[in-house]
């Protein structure tokens, strides 16, 4: 459960091998990030939560064996298996992550929708909270979201369950009238509206797409760190209203160097960005309730008294009327034999 304390809607995906502790330590004071995502490091998690037990971590640990890792989770190990084996990777973290982007289920959501209940189950039960499956940009399909409503609805009803998704902003520098957002939560919380306040971006940040071959991470079409804080604000306020409780950046690294596809995307030493970005508190967007209706106060007794003559005087004037009508049809007969004599 996360601190009613931390109010800092943007947190971080954090390598944890390379995160630099003092500069992620100042972040974190700045704004009171909510959430943050640890990959690869529950000694980093451990030390995160000991000096910010407010924020929830979620711990990611990439499932060896193949170069898939844990993309294709639900279809290579077994719920209690997942378990077992997240215990040993992050024993001390509040929080798992559990999958990645996902986007092999289309063919048996029934079964992802199964493993996903039950594993988020046994972690919860083991004393950790969730957050999955984590599907990336632009997913699910919306025409494939009623086929996911049995995971919908256990995060709704299960307390520690979280829906994650990521979500990109798109930028071409060739056409920045034109950015793209996708906010799949909106698309999911017209579908179950209950999910309101169980919905992490566990990713958010710039990305390529390839309707624009222009766009792509941050670093590498020079957004200045100004315009692309303003770009996460703007978004987090549309994510709020979609039911989101919290933002994770993609990436927190050191790692700058060498060949490393991430390093475009390092938010690590942006100090005007996280600065600006740590300013951006969480508000709940609750849906405006309509008040009921009010109901007609009671007459008071001499309203009451008065309604009850009014209905007596209408009554005698009714009987009256009544009497009229029949003396008047008296006499009519009675001229109407009066004539007769006088043909």
């Amino acid at each position: 459960m996360i601190s009613d304390d931390m109010l800092g809607f943007v947190g971080m995906n954090v390598d944890g091998q390379r995160w630099g502790k003092e500069d992620l330590f100042r972040f974190l004071a700045l704004g009171g990030s909510r959430v943050c995502v640890i990959r690869d490091s529950d000694e980093c998690a451990t030390l995160i939560q000991d000096a910010f037990p407010g924020i929830l971590l979620f711990g990611r640990a990439w499932w060896p064996g193949d170069q898939h890792g844990d993309k294709y989770l639900w279809r290579k190990i077994s719920p209690p298996d997942w378990v077992n084996w997240m215990k040993t990777m992050y024993p001390n973290c509040r929080g798992w992550y559990m999958m990645n982007e996902p986007d092999d289920w289309v063919d048996d959501p029934e079964a992802f929708c199964a493993w996903n209940i039950e594993a988020a189950a046994l972690a919860i039960e083991a004393g950790h909270e969730v957050v999955g499956p984590n599907f990336a940009m632009w997913h699910p399909d919306p025409d494939k979201l009623e086929s996911l409503l049995p995971l919908f609805n256990a995060v709704v009803s299960m307390p520690g369950f979280y829906l994650g998704l990521h979500d990109y902003i798109v930028r071409d520098p060739n056409h920045p009238q034109d950015d793209w957002l996708f906010d799949r939560a909106q698309d999911i919380v017209k579908l179950v509206p209950a999910l309101k306040g169980k919905i992490i971006l566990t990713e958010v940040g710039l990305d390529w797409i390839p309707q624009r071959p222009n766009s792509g991470p941050w670093r590498k079409i020079g957004v200045p760190e100004k315009e692309y804080a303003h770009l996460i604000a703007a978004a987090s306020e549309q994510w709020m209203k979609s039911g989101v409780i919290a933002a994770c950046v993609f990436l927190w690294t050191q790692w700058m160097g060498g060949d490393s596809r991430w390093r475009d995307y390092s938010v690590y030493g942006a100090w005007e960005f996280l600065t600006a970005v740590s300013a951006i508190k969480y508000k709940p967007q609750d849906d405006p309730v309509e008040p009921p209706p009010t109901p007609p106060t009671p007459p008071p007794d001499e309203v009451l008294e008065n309604i009850a003559y009014a209905y007596a005087r209408m009554n005698a004037i009714h009987a009256s009327l009544d009497q009229i009508s029949k003396a008047v049809d008296d006499v009519l007969s009675t001229l109407s034999g009066t004539m007769d004599l006088y043909d």
